[in-house]
């Protein structure tokens, strides 16, 4: 199963390398000319990223135990969430929703660069205020996977109102980031971290100061 992953691996990083290097000189709105199979190639990635989560697992075995009653060995729970990753339906189903949806490049200029985490894959929900920590995706939940320091993709569904950014999809985002921002997309990883949080500079203090108010109400949805 390792030399499989490290294959995709390799096999996207061809990809994403040369987007990387045309991102970082393309004008906002340029488009990135992205072939179907390059797309496929991506998105099935993104999905075998989603499923191989100590998170995923730890959920899964919280299913088998509720269906059972009783607790599940490691060696079985491990047993368990390699089918799942190498289920095709599952993997197939998720390839072609990020397959459909509006990618969307961002650069990222300012002083603070994209964190990631073990849990590389995020999903955000539709009006921007949460991160989805579950592989049950939420209807119109969106991904955001930083590929770089200084380079994130987001899909959007092709629902409500993101069908407005239509006339954005395969290009770089007319939006420019700031701190603020990616401090904001870099909670998301804080958030989804099982076991670390990876960063190309040493500090973490908008991180660690982020990771202190999980559990806690501080920036909880007000109510109505």
């Amino acid at each position: 199963m390792e030399k499989q992953l490290s294959e995709m691996e390799s096999e996207v990083s061809l990809i994403t390398d040369q987007w990387l290097e045309w991102v970082r000189q393309m004008d906002r709105l340029q488009k990135l000319p992205i072939p179907r199979i390059n797309r496929w190639i991506v998105a099935r990635y993104l999905a075998v990223q989603i499923l191989r989560t100590l998170d995923t697992r730890e959920l899964l075995s919280t299913l088998v135990e509720l269906d059972r009653g009783e607790t599940i060995e490691a060696n079985e729970a491990r047993e368990f969430h390699t089918e799942l990753m190498w289920d095709f339906k599952i993997v197939r189903g998720l390839t072609k929703r990020f397959m459909r949806s509006l990618w969307i490049f961002a650069r990222n200029d300012s002083a603070t660069p994209f964190v990631t985490s073990d849990n590389p894959v995020l999903f955000r929900s539709p009006n921007n205020r949460q991160w989805i920590k579950s592989i049950a995706l939420v209807p119109g939940a969106y991904l955001v996977f930083a590929m770089s320091p200084h380079v994130v993709l987001y899909c959007y569904p092709r629902v409500g109102s993101f069908r407005k950014l239509g006339k954005f999809g395969d290009r770089l985002s007319p939006v420019v980031l700031d701190d603020g921002m990616v401090e904001s997309e870099n909670s998301g990883q804080v958030f989804m971290a099982s076991r670390f949080v990876i960063s190309n500079r040493s500090s973490f203090t908008a991180e660690r100061a982020f990771a202190s108010t999980i559990g806690t109400e501080l920036y909880a949805t007000p109510r109505s």
